[in-house]
C-alpha cells in the first residue's frame, strides 16, 4: 500500500534516475538560459525539477532527449495542452501541468517564492532573505540586483505574497495538549480500534504517535503520523498500557495520556499459501505519512539524510491468482505544487480480509527498495468504514553517477510508513492526473 519507497525508498529510489540532472544543475541551467536568453524561467531549477534532485515530466524528457532543449521543444511534457516552447515564451514552467499561458497568476507567497527565489536564496523554511520587505525585494528588481530585473514581470500583489512569505516568525514554545484519548479496555485481537485521539494546540498538531511506553518520544522520531492513528496493533497478548502523544511544527511535544486494554489470544491468521478475498480494498483511498532517514555517500563524504513526505494512495487492482494488490501512489511537491504518481505493488503474505500483512519490493540496475506492512480495516453495514496502514520495516539502496566523470553517490536508509483511509471527496490529486 504504499511503496514509494513506499514511498521514499520508492521514491528516493525512483529518483535515482533523475540524479544526473541534479548534480549537473550548473551546467544545464547554463545550457537552458542560452537557449532562451529572453525567458522569465532563467536560472529557476524548478523548470526540471520538483524538488531537487527529482525531475519533473520536463527534465524526464530533456534525460531521455540526449539532454537536448531543442529535441524537446515541441513537446507538451505535462499534458496541458501548451508545447514547451510556448511555456517556456511565457513564462510558465513545461513541466507542471498547472502552470501554463491560460492559467490565472500565481498569488500564493510560498509558490511565488519556490518559482522565483530558492534557486538561489535556498528553501523557504531557510531563506538568506528572511524580513526582506517588498519595497526592498521590488528595489532590488529594478536595479537588477543578482540578475533580479528577470522578475520584473512579477506583479506588485506578487512581490508583496513574497515578502509576507519572508516575515519571520515568532518562536512557537508552547506544546500541544492531547485532550482525549480512549481504546477499549478489552480485545480478542492484537490489533485495537481507537475509538478518541485529539490534540489541540495554540499553532497546529503536526503529529500524533502511539506508544507503549511512558517515554516522551522524540520529534524527530519517524514513527510520527500527520493523522491520528485509527488502530494500534500488538505484538503479544496480555494486560497493555498506550500512551498519545502530539507535537507542532516547532518540535514541541505534549504530554502522554495512557489508556489501558487487555489483550486475549486470537485465533492464528491463514498460511502464506491461502488468501482471502482483498476486492473490499479496490478503490479505497488512503493519505500516507512517510519518514527516510539514512545517508548519502559520495566519495569521501558520508552526509546524514531525513525526509518526510505526505502522499495519497488508491488502490485499483486486487489479483487473486498472484494474491496482488496493486496501486497508484501520488504525491505533490510542496514548493512547486506538482504530481508525481508511482505503481505500487503489494504482495498478500498472511491474514484475513481486514487484518493481514503485506510485502514489497523494487530492484533495478541503480536502486533496491523493499518494505513490509500490516494493513487493518473495519466494516460498517457491509462497507469498508475505518482502516490503517503501517509499515514493519522498510529500507532503500540507489547508486547513481553525479557526473560525466563517474563520480558515484550512493544513499542507503530506512522507510518508515503510516496511513489512513480518506474519502475520495478528501483526495486533492486533481482527477485529470489520476492513472486509474
Amino acid at each position: 500500500m504504499i511503496k514509494k519507497l513506499t514511498t521514499l525508498a520508492i521514491l528516493i529510489a525512483l529518483a535515482a534516475g533523475a540524479m544526473k540532472l541534479a548534480y549537473a544543475k550548473p551546467e544545464f541551467m547554463d545550457g537552458f538560459n542560452t537557449a532562451y536568453p529572453n525567458s522569465p524561467l532563467k536560472g529557476n531549477c524548478i523548470v526540471c525539477h520538483t524538488s531537487p534532485p527529482r525531475v519533473n515530466p520536463y527534465g524526464k524528457a530533456f534525460e531521455d532527449r540526449d539532454e537536448s532543449f531543442n529535441r524537446i521543444e515541441s513537446l507538451d511534457s505535462d499534458g496541458d495542452g501548451f508545447a514547451n516552447l510556448a511555456e517556456i515564451n511565457a513564462g510558465t514552467f513545461p513541466g507542471d501541468p498547472t502552470s501554463n499561458p491560460s492559467a490565472p497568476p500565481v498569488t500564493d507567497g510560498p509558490t511565488l517564492y519556490a518559482q522565483n527565489c530558492a534557486g538561489c536564496h535556498g528553501p523557504l523554511a531557510q531563506s538568506s532573505k528572511i524580513g526582506r520587505t517588498a519595497a526592498q525585494i521590488q528595489a532590488a528588481i529594478n536595479a537588477n540586483v543578482g540578475n533580479m530585473g528577470t522578475l520584473s514581470n512579477l506583479t506588485a500583489a506578487q512581490v508583496q505574497a513574497i515578502a509576507d512569505a519572508l516575515a519571520p516568525k515568532r518562536a512557537d514554545t508552547t506544546p500541544p495538549k492531547v485532550a482525549s484519548f480512549s481504546a477499549p479496555s478489552a480485545s480478542s485481537s492484537l490489533t485495537v480500534t481507537i475509538s478518541v485521539f485529539a490534540a489541540t494546540d495554540d499553532v497546529g498538531v503536526t503529529g500524533y504517535m502511539i506508544t507503549e511506553s511512558a517515554t516522551t518520544p522524540l520529534p524527530g522520531n519517524p514513527a510520527w503520523s500527520s493523522s491520528a492513528p485509527s488502530s494500534y496493533t500488538f505484538t503479544t497478548p496480555g494486560p497493555k498500557t498506550l500512551y498519545a502523544w502530539a507535537k507542532d511544527a516547532a518540535g514541541n511535544v505534549s504530554s502522554g495520556v495512557s489508556a489501558t486494554t487487555t489483550i486475549s489470544s486470537t485465533a492464528p491468521p491463514t498460511t502464506p499459501d491461502e488468501a482471502p478475498d482483498l476486492t473490499v480494498w479496490v478503490g479505497k483511498w488512503f493519505k500516507l505519512a512517510e519518514k527516510n532517514t539514512g545517508y548519502q555517500y559520495v566519495n569521501p563524504d558520508l552526509t546524514k539524510m531525513s525526509a518526510s513526505y505526505t502522499g495519497y494512495l488508491k488502490i485499483w487492482e486486487w489479483d487473486p491468482v498472484n494474491k496482488v494488490l496493486r496501486a497508484d501512489q501520488y504525491e505533490q511537491n510542496t514548493q512547486s505544487g506538482q504530481w508525481v504518481s508511482f505503481t505500487l505493488t503489494l504482495n498478500f503474505f498472511g491474514g484475513t480480509q481486514l487484518d493481514f500483512l503485506c510485502w514489497s519490493q523494487e530492484t533495478t540496475e541503480d536502486y533496491r527498495t523493499g518494505f513490509t506492512a500490516h494493513v487493518y480495516g473495519q466494516e460498517k453495514s457491509g462497507e469498508l468504514a475505518k482502516a490503517s496502514f503501517k509499515s514493519l520495516g522498510g529500507f532503500y539502496l540507489s547508486k547513481t553517477k553525479t557526473d560525466a566523470s563517474g563520480l558515484e553517490n550512493h544513499h542507503v536508509g530506512g522507510v518508515a510508513i503510516t496511513g489512513i483511509l480518506i474519502s475520495e471527496a478528501n483526495v486533492p490529486v486533481p482527477q485529470t492526473f489520476q492513472a486509474h
